[in-house]
């Protein structure tokens, strides 16, 4: 499990600082994973970056073998202002950037399939989404609780829209359904 970044000394260290002042910029090419895909619900605030406030920018663009933002890796960072994904992403796990409150925008690689449930459930910050045309599934609650999203494109490879995706979404005001939607 060499290949997988977990929490530890970095995440006790970035606890200790103050709000929205780290640009975190990871550039191993080795990396697979950050956290874990099977971190059961109860126990994601074990999760690697889980509300290390003091996080203003994510760029994990150097980690050209990324493929999978796990359960809950930065949950709660509430300074987080963007993040920057590689090309090979192709999982984003539950939780994983739920609670960015700071976040505004988000730009998904084309080889994402999956989003998980909750991914970006209260960032109530986030006005503009660019779901790739490689999504195949949205997760329940995906965008949930995301008050300043106001329109959205949900791509021709969509099939699966989960439950409540964009529930208490109050500003949203255009949605573009995908031909291929098959669950609903």
């Amino acid at each position: 499990a060499t290949n997988r970044l977990r929490s530890g000394a970095l995440k006790r260290r970035l606890l200790t600082l103050s709000k929205g002042i780290v640009i975190l910029t990871i550039r191993d090419p080795d990396i697979t994973t950050i956290g874990d895909m099977n971190l059961a619900r109860e126990r994601a605030r074990e999760a690697p970056f889980v509300e290390c406030t003091s996080i203003l920018r994510v760029d994990l663009k150097g980690c050209t073998k990324l493929i999978s933002v796990g359960t809950g890796a930065f949950c709660g960072c509430s300074s987080l202002t963007s993040v920057v994904l590689p090309d090979s992403i192709t999982q984003i796990g539950e939780y994983a950037f739920s609670e960015c409150s700071s976040l505004t925008s988000i730009v998904l690689p084309n080889s994402l399939t999956q989003l998980g449930e909750q991914a970006f459930r209260e960032c109530t910050s986030l006005t503009s989404v660019v779901l790739p045309d490689s999504i195949t599934q949205l997760g329940k609650g995906a965008f949930c609780e995301c008050s300043s999203l106001t329109s959205i494109v949900l791509p021709n490879s969509l099939t699966q829209l989960g439950e409540q995706a964009f529930c208490e979404c109050t500003s949203l005001t255009s949605v573009v359904l995908s031909d291929s939607l098959t669950q609903l």
